[in-house]
């Protein structure tokens, strides 16, 4: 009894910074895919799992493909765009889909941390339904870098500094 199929996604290599958050990484990793170092770990404990490894950001066709025919997604990401992608492929297929997210928020005089886990997929409410994406943060993430540009000049000001009132 026990996971093993595996489809890992993500694009993004592991920097210096990011090490005390990687379990599956060490100094000498620095540079090599995240996907890599989490497919060498699993294979470190089941070598038979089988393991489908894509170095790609989602919505990549061969990434929604492969989380399509799981029963299970888990999902630990950056930011609200792919968690988009990944409700609506978990409420349109019926997978189970976990996802958790951590923050911080620092003022003068504080540093807090918080996060939380939402479980959607087969429940009446995807994380958009249960207000748990920011669509500020979606249309951002989606943007090339000429929109964004274009998008912050428009109010000559960082929309951050609007407070939400623009």
């Amino acid at each position: 009894l026990g996971v093993t199929r595996y489809v890992l996604v993500d694009a993004d290599r592991t920097s210096g910074h990011s090490l005390n958050r990687l379990v599956t990484a060490h100094p000498g990793d620095v540079g090599q895919y995240k996907t890599d170092l989490a497919e060498r770990l699993i294979r470190s404990i089941n070598p038979q799992a089988e393991v489908i490894n894509i170095r790609h950001h989602l919505p990549h066709p061969g990434a929604i493909d492969a989380l399509a025919e799981l029963d299970l997604i888990l999902g630990g990401l950056d930011n609200d765009a792919p968690r988009l992608h990944l409700t609506d492929l978990a409420s349109q297929r019926r997978i189970v889909y976990i996802d958790a997210a951590t923050d911080t928020h620092a003022d003068e005089a504080s540093l807090a941390y918080g996060g939380r886990v939402v479980v959607a997929g087969l429940n009446s409410g995807c994380l958009f339904c249960l207000g748990h994406l920011d669509q500020r943060q979606i249309r951002q993430a989606t943007m090339t870098d000429q929109e964004r540009a274009a998008d912050t000049a428009i109010y000559g000001v960082p929309a951050d500094a609007l407070d939400d009132t623009g």
